[in-house]
């Protein structure tokens, strides 16, 4: 543990100090530098170190400090970076904003706090007990572990099948090699549920920063990233392994860098030069969203994208200082100053989001396996996560926009039924229905009026629309994140009226609001944000994140699982089979399953200590085939389920009884062990 602490701690101050050596001009810039820095600096070791089979405490921590000194060493020796870094040291002089002098705010930011405190809790304490990290998302990570490389997380890999092993192998695994972190130093998967509650952090800190960009004040930014981290889609996969969290904070990051990169909140600084910096970092920030979920890359290239035209059009609002004749022409600037903005956009953002759909493109025939995209194959349409298995039943058949509006309408009735990770009605919450979604409508309907805003939070809108993500609530979270913005962006304008305000001038202005009538709006915004708080306590007691099928498990169950002792935490969920399970197999010999029957649980069958492998075998119809693929790949146990009945009812058969014995049950089947050595007998 101890190893892990010092690893972490040194990639930090290192990613600290590059992210100084860039020279920004807000400190809420610099903060969510650092944190993209840092995720993306324990990233990229994480790939270098796997490649050459380092992925061991180690190798590990030495990487780690060795990332560390070379910072320094660029931050105190490389001229430019150093002239950066004193001007960053500058910047972090007194005075500080007065955001947290405000009640409201601090009792957003309590509210916050207590939530984030709850999810670390339980993430620390309970075993990893989400379907989906334990079916695909760390079942990488254990065999990352188990092998020290960035090997294939299943043995003897083949076939097509996409409800088989294709997740687990072919997804962009960022966040997972991330998590790998916590698991190579302490030998288990029990610190792997973090990674999303630091993502958490970064999220927070980007919706600040976007908001203060775009023309928010402190208060109303600090109340915009409060109401983010806490949208109950977000709020409920913090203790997971789920991505989503993940993947929004990033695409917010390079969103807060995007807009600083096309000069918005920068004053009348000139345009044409100077903003290259916070170009880099944006490509940075979606390099490492598209590492982590392919969805990322929409964004990242969508964000490109509105850069590219809207610095060509190097309009009048941005402030520039040159006039029409003066110096090179506007023309060329605008052109020269594109070009800049999207090479250093677009380099960072496919040297460090790539490598995850080049391994799938040599693997799979194609970069975004399963997925069929343009002239890229695939076995599944994107649309079926979008509108199919993601949505419950009675709504797979209506149109996407109408899917949407229900999903965002349940958030009213939604904590009253059952609920989980899975269908997520009215995820984006109480906030996003009735104060975000109408700011983000009121901001678009008169963009004239708010154009930095307008710019900015067009990526954010237009991506999820593009990328069709906007209908289901945990992958539609960036357009969450718009909206809250939106909100703190038009709260900010609607000040008091002047009495020197000419009516001429008024009718341009934004509606102004008293004093009071402003803070009667922050304290719906708080109030709305606490009672989505507590409809997601309520959702806890309708399944929550415990497991897939909705069920009886109160947010006191939760806790009560949490302080019980190691061996009772151990077993909630499905690792009280797993545990049954791992007692009567032999040793870490490997468990096999067939490619057209899967076995779901995978990582329940390798063991909270990671130790045993898992091998996919071709599909076969009968008993002597089954025993022949075994005996020639030298294994002694497979899996069958339900999807095998054939193969099933002949292993209950006094023929089969004598080739093989069942050993435990598991997910959906049982594990049997072959007890003829003799292999095939036809």
């Amino acid at each position: 543990m101890i190893g892990l602490l010092i690893a972490l701690a040194a990639v930090l101050f290192g990613a600290a100090l590059l992210a100084a050596c860039f020279g920004l001009r807000r400190r809420s810039d610099v903060v969510t530098a650092v944190l993209v820095l840092f995720f993306l600096a324990l990233a990229t070791l994480g790939k270098l170190l796997g490649l050459l089979g380092g992925l061991r405490s180690e190798p590990m921590l030495l990487a780690a400090l060795g990332f560390c000194v070379a910072a320094a060493i660029v931050a105190l020796f490389v001229p430019m970076a150093n002239r950066g870094f004193m001007a960053t040291l500058r910047l972090f002089a007194p005075p500080y904003p007065n955001a947290l002098h405000a009640p409201l705010v601090w009792i957003a930011a309590l509210g916050a706090m207590l939530a984030l405190g709850y999810r670390l809790f339980v993430a620390v304490r309970l075993p990893p007990k989400d379907y989906d990290s334990i079916f695909y998302h760390l079942v990488s990570v254990s065999q990352w572990v188990r092998t020290g490389s960035l090997s294939r997380p299943f043995l003897d890999l083949a076939g097509t099948n996409p409800y088989t092993v294709i997740w687990a192998d072919s997804y962009p695994k960022d966040a997972e090699l991330i998590s790998t972190w916590s698991a190579v130093f302490r030998g288990d998967l029990q610190y792997t549920q973090v990674t999303q509650l630091a993502f958490a952090v970064l999220l927070g800190f980007a919706g600040y920063g976007l908001g203060r960009r775009l023309g928010a004040s402190a208060a109303w930014s600090v109340l915009a990233a409060c109401t983010v981290i806490t949208i109950p889609a977000a709020l409920l996969q913090l203790d997971t392994n789920y991505v989503d969290v993940a993947m929004c904070a990033a695409v917010v990051a390079g969103a807060q860098f995007a807009v600083a990169a096309l000069g918005i909140g920068g004053g009348d600084r000139p345009l044409c030069t100077g903003t290259g910096n916070y170009a880099l970092l944006s490509g940075l920030s979606f390099g490492l969203a598209a590492g982590i979920k392919a969805t990322g890359a929409a964004f990242g290239g969508v964000t490109l994208l509105v850069v590219l035209v809207f610095a060509m059009l190097h309009v009048r609002w941005h402030n520039l200082r040159q006039r029409p004749g003066e110096g090179i022409g506007l023309d060329r600037c605008a052109s020269r100053r594109a070009t800049r903005l999207a090479l250093a956009m677009a380099v960072p953002l496919l040297l460090f989001g790539s490598f995850w759909y080049l391994r799938t493109w040599w693997h799979w025939g194609s970069p975004l396996w399963p997925m069929a995209f343009g002239p890229m194959p695939g076995p599944i349409d994107p649309t079926y996560f979008y509108q199919t298995v993601n949505l419950p039943e009675a709504w797979q058949t209506d149109p996407a926009p109408l899917a949407a509006v229900k999903m965002w309408g349940s958030a009213v009735t939604a904590p009253f039924q059952p609920w989980n990770l899975l269908y997520q009605q009215g995820g984006l919450g109480v906030v996003w229905l009735f104060l975000a979604l109408p700011a983000l409508l009121w901001l678009y309907a008169r963009p004239s009026r708010h154009r930095d805003a307008a710019v900015g939070l067009l990526p954010l809108v237009l991506a999820s629309f593009v990328a069709g993500s906007y209908v289901v609530p945990r992958f539609s979270l960036p357009l969450a994140v718009a909206g809250t913005v939106a909100l703190a962006v038009l709260a900010t304008s609607l000040r008091a009226p002047a009495f020197s305000d000419s009516a001429r001038h008024r009718l341009r202005q934004e509606p102004k609001l008293s004093a009071k009538a402003k803070s009667a709006l922050a304290s719906v915004l708080a109030g709305l944000a606490v009672l989505g708080l507590t409809f997601n306590a309520s959702w806890a007691t309708t399944a929550g994140n415990w497991d897939v099928t909705p069920g009886k498990r109160s947010a006191g169950d939760v806790i009560t699982a949490a302080v019980a002792p190691a061996e009772q935490r151990q077993k909630i969920s499905y690792w009280e089979q797993s545990q049954r399970l791992q007692d009567k197999l032999v040793g870490h010999a490997p468990v096999a399953f067939l490619e057209n029957a899967p076995l779901w649980q995978t990582l329940t069958t390798t063991g909270l200590d990671m130790r045993r492998a898992l091998s996919v075998l071709p599909a076969v119809s009968s008993v002597d085939q089954l025993a022949k693929s075994l005996h020639e790949r030298g294994l002694r146990y497979v899996y069958l389920s339900q999807d095998s009945p054939d193969l099933v009812s002949q292993l209950k058969s006094p023929t089969g009884g004598q080739r093989f014995r069942p050993v435990s049950d598991i997910d959906r089947g049982q594990v049997y062990e072959l007890i003829d050595p003799r292999g095939d007998q036809s």
